[in-house]
């Protein structure tokens, strides 16, 4: 008998409510079997004619559910809902629909952050032409805010993106973030979001992200999480084994002031803050061509990368200390800062 957690895409602690006897090969669920098969079929894992579904009628039956080996107590059917009880809208509707949403979505969202980081915001862009337009290019930068990926995005691409949608990178983003409620999931499938589990091992997503590249850009963030003190730290081995994977053309982001407009714990951006967005050249990583695929040849490949982004970072300060000196000397007068692309 096939067990239904033999599915390397799914676990049984990702669908709130399910409940597996492996040894009576029974499936306990709360909301019926037609619910069961429905929520199973969305993950790929309709194939349980071979298990007996004994439906449960709620919560108020404890009782028939025994706790399973290894689940934790937030992983018990008491729990919060899952990101996965969220994909119930991508249905063959909204399959056929997304080109056309997507576009809509897109570009009605960058022209608003267009305004909200030019306008309503300072933000100085050098280096812009150092962005290929085309797929299999990664963009890598340093983590300050939620919205990172956006702004990012949206220097390098907008307004071409209006022409060529594809231009828009794809954007791997934490479940617990972007997929809490379907709402949420709706506008992050449309925005080109690849859901990520956040703080656990992911290997599907390595393979989800060298699929994008094949039609787009992707944005990445080494670090794999928001720096809380505004310091570029170490970056994550994953990252090298997707260089290695699809060998894209990788070019170094660094932004600076993003941490200012939507802090660590804030749910509304703030207005009228300076920000930076240095993109720098492409870099040559000829030399890891050939090597084993393995950790060690992956860390030592994202240290480069990192080592890319805090030089970016450094001409990004003497960006602000010449920003500083001009006010100071009295050249600019409140005209508009231009710094010197290259």
């Amino acid at each position: 008998m096939r067990a239904l957690s033999s599915n390397p895409h799914w676990t049984e602690s990702e669908i709130p409510g399910l409940q597996i006897d492996h040894e009576a090969e029974t499936v306990h669920w709360y909301k019926g079997r037609s619910v069961l098969y429905n929520k199973l079929r969305l993950i790929g894992m309709a194939n349980t004619t071979d298990w007996r579904i004994d439906p449960v009628s709620s919560y108020d039956r404890p009782s028939k559910f025994s706790r399973l080996p290894g689940l934790s107590a937030e992983k018990s059917m008491f729990r919060r809902k899952t990101a996965v009880e969220f994909y119930s809208h991508r249905t063959r509707l909204f399959r056929i629909l997304w080109p056309v949403t997507h576009y809509v979505v897109t570009n009605l969202a960058v022209t608003i952050g267009y305004v909200f980081f030019h306008f309503l915001n300072k933000t100085t862009v050098v280096g812009k032409g150092n962005v290929p337009r085309r797929p299999n290019t990664l963009l890598l930068s340093n983590h300050q805010s939620m919205i990172d990926s956006f702004l990012i995005g949206l220097c390098a691409y907008y307004p071409a993106s209006i022409t060529r949608p594809s231009l828009m990178p794809w954007n791997p983003a934490a479940e617990e973030n972007f997929y809490r409620n379907s709402v949420l999931a709706w506008f992050s499938d449309n925005w080109k979001c690849i859901p990520i589990k956040r703080g656990r091992k992911d290997p599907e997503a390595i393979s989800r992200m060298a699929e994008g590249l094949k039609t787009s850009p992707l944005t990445l963030f080494p670090e794999g999480t928001r720096s809380r003190t505004g310091d570029i730290g170490d970056g994550r081995a994953g990252t090298g084994f997707l260089i290695l994977e699809t060998w894209p053309t990788v070019v170094p982001v660094c932004i600076e002031g993003m941490d200012k407009v939507l802090p660590v714990g804030s749910v509304f951006p703030r207005f009228f803050k300076t920000i930076y967005v240095r993109y720098g050249r492409p870099l040559d990583l000829s030399e890891f061509k050939g090597e084993e695929k393995n950790k060690e040849i992956s860390r030592t490949l994202v240290e480069k990368v990192m080592e890319a982004i805090r030089s970016l970072r450094n001409e990004i300060e003497e960006m602000k200390a010449a920003r500083e000196r001009a006010f100071k000397n009295g050249i600019l007068k409140g005209k508009r800062f231009v710094a010197r692309p290259s």
